[in-house]
C-alpha cells in the first residue's frame, strides 16, 4: 500500500525489491510520529499503475530506501513538481497527468475506497 503524504519531503519505501540500481545513501528522516528513521539507499523505482484506459509503468526517481518505514509514502510535493494533478471534489479523489487518470477513489463513510474499472462503488 502507498500513502499520498502532503508532509513527506521525498518518496520513501521499505520495499528493496522495487529499486533499480539502488545506491547507498546514509541519512535520517524525521517521520510524522516524532521518530527518526534511517535512510539506507536511493534509486528509481518502477511501478505499474492501473488507469481507466488500461494503465502504464511509471518511473519514480530518487526514492529513499528506508527499511524500518511502516508505510510506503508518495510525496505530494514531489509529484506536484512533476506536474501530477490532484483533485478532490464531492467525494471523488483523482490523481492524473495530462488528462490520464491514474488513481480514483471515492469517499464513503469518511474512508477513501480505490476505484478499479469494472468494480462497483
Amino acid at each position: 500500500m502507498w500513502i499520498l503524504d502532503g508532509g513527506a519531503s521525498d518518496h520513501m519505501t521499505n520495499r528493496k525489491h522495487l529499486f533499480i540500481n539502488l545506491r547507498p545513501l546514509i541519512g535520517q528522516v524525521a517521520v510524522g510520529d516524532g521518530y527518526t528513521l534511517e535512510v539506507r539507499g536511493i534509486a528509481t523505482i518502477k511501478l505499474e499503475i492501473s488507469s481507466e484506459s488500461g494503465g502504464c509503468n511509471i518511473d519514480f526517481p530518487d526514492v529513499l530506501y528506508m527499511p524500518d518505514l511502516k508505510d510506503n509514502l508518495f510525496s505530494k510535493g514531489e509529484l506536484d513538481k512533476k506536474g501530477i494533478r490532484f483533485s478532490c471534489y464531492q467525494g471523488v479523489n483523482e490523481i492524473s497527468d495530462e488528462g490520464e487518470v491514474y488513481f480514483k477513489a471515492f469517499l464513503i463513510n469518511n474512508l477513501l475506497h480505490h476505484y478499479r474499472e469494472g468494480s462497483h462503488h
